[in-house]
């Protein structure tokens, strides 16, 4: 421990959470070495009082960029606004997605099925097929009154079992090619957010820009930043200034054993590394109590005493992202270490 003590356990359990978003390389010539702050730059979204900060600094007017397209995103744009903040917005994405919103029920109309759709029986051995499944789903949903939303959802309560199905090559496609839509329409915006982002689309003071963040650089005047983008399908590059900006690319998930020292010394001593589609670290998944559940070391091994929890595990176990997942993943958990402590 930091304080000198040392604690001895038979069992570890690593439950880390997500690791903080980090400054792509174009982006890290802006905070020179050893400097926590710089003025407009919020680089840690979660921050208390980052956004209150940054209108001192910049003004209710300024035109603030803000990369990434997620629900932190959303949750700047409306966080923004209830500052007082009218200027203009720019989100930028490789993709352009914005998160979708949940569902908007109209007075009186009846409430459809929280689930539609079963993505088991039969299981699906590619990324292809499973999309061409879901498209299809969604499409018989739609025939039936039933909204988009329920699809997801079901995909979602069906996601470890979808998961462990695919073989790791078909995981990882997956991960490259599709994980921002799964993204755009699995974390979803309540509707009072929605109805903000609406609000600043239509007062023309929000937009949304698929581009690639090429390079970027103080203002001459030191007065905001200067950012260089090629737009999504075109070769030529644009320079933009901006007063502020906001990084919202969500957890450097591949960075998560750097970003914590306990699992960097993990790590020095090969009892864990990271899971091979890039969420978390690699984990052990078998009908033997005995062999589930447990960091996978760097020669391939299953260390005994060593659990992996939480989100951590998805790279495994697929989806481990909302509440209720985590819940019945860290119960089944609880049942292993009680029989494995027999």
């Amino acid at each position: 421990m930091n304080n000198g003590t040392t604690l001895e356990a038979d069992y570890l359990v690593i439950a880390a959470s997500h690791p903080l978003p980090a400054l792509h390389a174009p982006l890290r010539a802006l905070v020179p070495s050893g400097q926590s702050h710089i003025a407009g730059l919020i680089a840690n979204p979660y921050q208390a009082g980052a956004l209150k900060q940054l209108i001192e600094e910049t003004g209710t007017d300024s035109s603030v960029l803000i990369i990434g397209a997620g629900l932190t995103s959303a949750d700047m744009v409306a966080g923004l606004s209830q500052h007082g903040h009218s200027g203009k917005i720019t989100v930028l994405s490789r993709h352009g997605l914005r998160s979708r919103p949940n569902l908007r029920l109209k007075a009186g109309e009846p409430k459809p099925p929280r689930l539609f759709g079963d993505f088991i029986n039969p299981p699906e051995i590619s990324a292809t097929q499973l999309l061409r499944k879901i498209r299809k789903t969604i499409r018989e949903a739609a025939q039936q009154s039933v909204p988009w939303q329920s699809v997801i959802d079901a995909l979602r309560d069906q996601g470890s079992e979808i998961w462990h199905t695919l073989p790791l090559s078909e995981r990882q496609r997956i991960v490259r090619h599709l994980r921002t839509y799964w993204d755009a329409h699995r974390f979803r915006l309540a509707t009072q957010t929605d109805d903000v982002l609406e609000q600043r689309s239509q007062a023309d003071t929000l937009n949304f820009l698929s581009a690639h963040v090429t390079g970027a650089r103080h203002a001459e005047d030191d007065k905001g930043f200067v950012i260089t983008y090629r737009p999504r399908g075109g070769s030529e590059t644009i320079e933009q200034h901006f007063d502020a900006i906001i990084i919202t690319t969500g957890p450097a998930h591949g960075d998560i054993i750097g970003q914590c020292p306990p699992l960097a010394m993990l790590h020095q001593d090969g009892l864990i590394e990271m899971d091979p589609t890039g969420l978390g670290l690699h984990t052990s998944r078998s009908e033997e109590v005995s062999e589930t559940m447990r960091a996978i070391s760097k020669d391939g091994t299953i260390t005994d005493n060593l659990f992996i929890a939480g989100p951590l595990a998805r790279g495994t176990f697929g989806e481990l992202m909302g509440a209720p997942e985590v819940a019945r993943y860290t119960q089944a958990l609880a049942e292993v270490i009680r029989q494995a402590a027999q």
